[in-house]
């Protein structure tokens, strides 16, 4: 039932299912002290203690989860939340940051009879914003998910530290190409360029700062490619609703590119935490790229247990 380097997977949930073999392996139990996630199936069912285990924690690229034999002395079963996100805790200063995320698009669509996709740990991207439609309502209390919405894009959270960071034009001056970055939303910049407005149906993002600059030359986000899956830094051009690369769906907290669907926007939660190499600490630039889905919820009446 339960074996070392058993695999973790993402699929439909069977928690509640009568077959308690199968409910078993469903359900998850975290420990903070420890940092452990330990099956709560396996202890209820035969009073075994499996743990989720990361074998390489220097590995920056996507790497299975998998279940060990519970040892709270290892330094690979160690995890920790943050925002609702699951991150390895196990790490040196001088090893990657990682979250567990899915990828999102072989959920529904990995070639196999079985709907589900491998769980995974890879670096860490924030790519979910507003939370209970609060980090996304502008003064005016348009949500970012209406037809038409003026005010600041900040990631998912409430009274944490991520809820004040925003997006924002960095650089001087309004003109084609220039980036957007994640920033404190109280940083000493010009508020208009944390500004930015969203029509459901053009799928335009555009600067209001630029509007404010200049009413006949508004700028808005626009991606460079959309087969790429690697990182794009998201970009200023003249706004045109034809033009296929400035359009954007808003969906589930996160923001994806009408033209590919497995492109949605992020940051990398280490570049901004960290800076590279201590240089630009708080600051990160706002990219496109495959999606992972890595915002958890809890479903359970015990606040420390998961349903997978």
């Amino acid at each position: 039932m339960f074996r070392n380097n058993d695999e973790l997977w993402f699929s439909y949930c069977k928690a509640h299912v009568p077959n308690l073999l199968r409910a078993a392996k469903n359900k998850w139990s975290f420990n903070a002290t420890t940092g452990q996630i330990k099956s709560a199936g396996a202890l209820e069912l035969n009073n075994e203690h499996w743990c989720w285990y990361l074998k390489n924690p220097d590995r920056k690229a996507k790497q299975k989860l998998k279940i060990k034999e519970c040892n709270e002395n290892s330094v690979r079963q160690k995890f920790n939340l943050i925002n609702g996100r699951i991150h390895f805790a196990g790490s040196t200063v001088n090893q990657p940051d990682l979250c567990v995320n899915v990828e999102e698009h072989r959920i529904l669509n990995n070639g196999n009879t079985r709907v589900g996709s491998p769980i995974i740990a890879r670096r860490c991207m924030v790519n979910e914003f507003g939370s209970c439609d609060i980090n996304m309502v502008s003064p005016a209390g348009e949500n970012f998910s209406n037809s038409a919405f003026t005010g600041q894009i900040r990631p998912m959270g409430i009274n944490s530290p991520e809820s004040n960071i925003c997006l924002f034009k960095r650089w001087n001056g309004y003109k084609p190409t220039l980036t957007v970055w994640f920033k404190s939303c109280d940083s000493n910049h010009t508020p208009k360029k944390f500004v930015w407005s969203y029509n459901s149906t053009s799928g335009l993002i555009a600067s209001e700062g630029s509007r404010l600059s200049d009413p006949n030359d508004v700028y808005c986000l626009r991606l460079s490619d959309n087969t790429r899956f690697l990182d794009q830094r998201v970009r200023l051009a003249n706004c045109d609703e034809n033009d296929v690369l400035q359009q954007f769906d808003y969906r589930d907290g996160r923001i994806y590119s009408r033209g590919n669907s497995r492109l949605c926007g992020s940051y990398d939660y280490a570049k901004f935490e960290k800076g590279v190499n201590g240089v630009g600490v708080g600051l990160a630039d706002f990219v496109f790229s495959t999606c992972y889905e890595n915002v958890w919820a809890i479903t359970d009446d015990n606040l420390n247990k998961f349903y997978f």
